[in-house]
C-alpha cells in the first residue's frame, strides 16, 4: 500500500490509471454498494447516532449519509445524482455559516476575532491571503484565488492546530497545482521573485513570520485562551462544553482539547436546532420534509410552493431564536442554503439568497 498523496505527484499514465481505477473501486464498494444494500423502494433511511461520538458530535449509518464523497468532483457527481427529490420538491440544505468561527468566539471572546465576525467590510481571509502571498487588495481581487487557499490552507489549520510548515508546503503547492496567478494574470511565482521570495525555503519563512503575527499580534486573546484552556485541562483531566457536556480522560492532545468543544457546541447550535424547524414543519402542515443532517448541514426535501417560508422560518430559529436560549452566544449567526431546481438532484443544488452573513 503507498499513500495516494504521493502516487498523485508521480506523472505516470501507469500510476494515474491505477489511481483512477482505485477510485472507482472504493465508489462502487464503499459508497454505490451501501445505497443498494440499504434502501427499500428507492429511499435510504440512515440512523443519526448522537452517542458514539467523543466530541459530542454526531454519527451516522447504514448507510454513512455524512461520509458521502465531495472533494473529488466526479465521484460527487456520481454519489449526488443518487439521491433525487420527490416530484415537484427541491432537494438540499442549510447550514450554518462559519459556525466553528463563531463558536471559538463564544469561548475566546477575542476582540480582533469579534471584529472580523460582525463587521462586513472586513475580511479575515482576505486580509491574510495578502500577508501571505504579499499583494495588494487590488491583487487579490477575483479572478485571483489567493483567498481560498488563505482560508483553507493558513487560517482554518492553524485555528485547528497546524503549524508554519504544512501550511507553508500546501499554499507553495497551491501555486502550481493550482496555477495560482495574481488578479492582473501575473503568475504567483513570478510575483514573490520580485518581492524577493525566489524558494521554498524563503517562503517557509516568510509564513512562519505570518503565523507569528498571526498568533501574537493579531489573535493575542485566542492564543491566551488556548493556553489557559490547555492548562486548565492537564491539571483537572477534564473541560466542560458551553452546553454542558463534559470530555474526560488524560493524555489528550492538545489539537482535541481546543477543538472538541467547539465542534461539539458547533453541533449542538444545529441540535438545538433541528426539534423546533421539525415543529415548525408541523405548524404550518408542511408537505416538506427534513431528511438529514451532515454534522452543521440540516438536509431537506423541501415542496418548491414552500422554500421561501421555510428559509425565513428557519433562519429566525437558527440565528436569532437561539441568542434569546443561551446568552453565550456573543456573535451573529448566519445560515446559508443551497437547492438543486425542481426535480433535479441533489448535485445540481446552487445557492440560495438568505438575508445573513455570508463571508465565513
Amino acid at each position: 500500500s503507498v499513500d495516494s498523496e504521493v502516487l498523485n505527484k508521480i506523472d505516470l499514465p501507469f500510476i494515474k490509471e491505477y489511481l483512477q481505477v482505485k477510485k472507482f473501486e472504493k465508489l462502487k464498494n464503499t459508497y454505490l454498494a451501501g445505497l443498494i444494500r440499504e434502501s427499500v423502494n428507492g429511499v435510504v433511511r440512515p440512523f443519526f447516532n448522537l452517542h458514539t461520538v467523543r466530541t459530542y458530535r454526531s454519527s451516522s449509518s447504514m448507510p454513512n449519509f455524512q461520509n458521502l464523497p465531495i472533494r473529488d468532483k466526479e465521484q460527487g457527481e456520481i454519489i449526488r445524482k443518487a439521491f433525487v427529490p420527490r416530484e415537484g420538491y427541491r432537494i438540499g440544505g442549510v447550514d450554518y455559516s462559519g459556525i466553528e468561527v463563531r463558536v471559538s468566539a463564544f469561548y475566546n471572546k477575542d476582540p480582533e476575532l469579534i471584529r472580523y465576525i460582525t463587521d462586513p467590510s472586513s475580511d479575515m481571509h482576505r486580509d491574510t491571503g495578502m500577508d501571505l502571498y504579499l499583494l495588494t487588495e487590488k491583487q487579490m481581487a477575483k479572478p485571483c484565488e489567493a483567498r481560498f487557499y488563505a482560508k483553507n490552507c493558513f487560517v482554518f489549520p492553524e485555528f485547528y492546530g497546524d503549524y508554519y510548515k504544512n501550511c507553508a508546503r500546501n499554499l507553495w503547492n497551491a501555486i502550481s497545482d493550482a496555477n495560482l496567478k495574481r488578479a492582473d494574470g501575473m503568475p504567483m511565482k513570478e510575483h514573490l521573485r520580485e518581492k524577493g521570495i525566489k524558494t521554498y525555503k524563503q517562503f517557509e519563512t516568510h509564513v512562519q513570520g505570518v503565523e507569528d503575527r498571526f498568533w501574537n499580534e493579531k489573535f493575542m486573546v485566542y492564543q491566551q485562551w488556548k493556553d489557559d484552556w490547555f492548562e486548565a485541562y492537564e491539571k483537572n483531566g477534564y473541560f466542560n462544553t458551553l452546553t454542558g457536556f463534559q470530555c474526560k480522560g488524560r493524555g489528550m492532545e492538545k489539537n482535541k482539547v481546543i477543538n472538541w468543544p467547539v465542534q461539539g457546541v458547533a453541533f449542538h447550535c444545529l441540535l438545538w436546532s433541528l426539534p423546533r424547524i421539525l415543529k415548525m414543519y408541523k405548524k404550518y402542515d408542511f408537505r416538506s420534509k427534513v431528511i438529514g443532517q451532515i454534522h452543521d448541514e440540516i438536509t431537506m426535501d423541501n415542496h418548491a410552493d414552500e422554500l421561501d417560508l421555510i428559509l425565513t422560518e428557519t433562519e429566525k430559529i437558527m440565528c436569532q431564536d437561539i441568542r434569546k436560549e443561551w446568552e453565550w452566544v456573543n456573535v451573529p449567526l448566519g445560515i446559508e442554503a443551497e437547492f438543486s431546481d425542481v426535480n433535479d438532484s441533489w448535485f445540481y443544488k446552487k445557492p440560495v439568497a438568505i438575508n445573513n452573513l455570508e463571508k465565513f
